[in-house]
C-alpha cells in the first residue's frame, strides 16, 4: 500500500514522483508500489508535486490561531514514529497508515495535516489518499516544522 510511504518521511535522495501522482491524482486508490518512485538528478530540478495546487493550504499564522483558540480539528502529523517522538507541534496525533487514520479520525472532522518542510511529500500523499478516501476538511500545512520552528513557537517532543 502507498500509505506505507508515509512513516518514510523525507526521502535521502531526490525523486520524480510524477507517474506516482498522474495516477494518483486522476485515478484514485490504484496506485502499485512499482509506480511511485524514479531517482533524479539533480536536486534543485525535482519540484513539488504536480497536485499540490489543488490543496487547501493553511499557513502557521492562522494554525498557530486555529490551536491558541481551541479550535476543534485533528492536526496531524504524517512523518514516521520515531520522527513524532523526536518533535511535533503540540496537540498532534501521529498517523502513518489508512488504519490509524480510519481510528483516529472521521470522514467530516476538520483535519490539519503537516510534515517537515514544503518539501517534504508525506503530508501530500496523507492529503491525496485521505481526500480520495472521502474525507472533505482536509488541509495542508506546508511549512511544516521547519517553518514552526523557524516562528519561534513552541514543539513538543523527546529531542528538544
Amino acid at each position: 500500500m502507498v500509505f506505507a510511504l508515509l512513516g518514510s518521511g523525507q526521502p535521502s535522495r531526490p525523486y520524480h514522483v510524477k507517474r506516482f501522482f498522474k495516477i494518483f491524482c486522476g485515478a484514485g486508490e490504484t496506485v502499485g508500489w512499482e509506480m511511485v518512485f524514479c531517482p533524479v538528478r539533480p536536486w534543485p530540478t525535482v519540484s513539488p508535486l504536480p497536485c499540490k495546487e489543488f490543496m487547501n493550504i493553511i499557513d502557521r499564522e492562522e494554525l498557530k490561531a486555529k490551536l491558541d483558540r481551541g479550535d476543534d480539528f485533528k492536526l496531524v502529523m504524517t512523518l514516521s514514529p520515531w520522527a513524532f517522538e523526536a518533535q511535533h507541534i503540540p496537540g498532534s496525533i501521529n498517523i502513518t497508515n489508512m488504519n490509524d487514520a480510519q481510528r483516529y479520525l472521521e470522514p467530516e472532522d476538520e483535519i490539519v495535516v503537516y510534515c517537515s518542510n514544503e518539501q517534504c511529500i508525506a503530508s501530500q500523499v496523507a492529503y491525496k489518499i485521505l481526500e480520495g478516501r472521502g474525507y472533505k476538511n482536509i488541509r495542508r500545512y506546508a511549512g511544516g516544522l521547519v517553518d514552526w520552528e523557524e516562528a519561534g513557537y513552541p514543539l513538543d517532543g523527546s529531542g528538544l
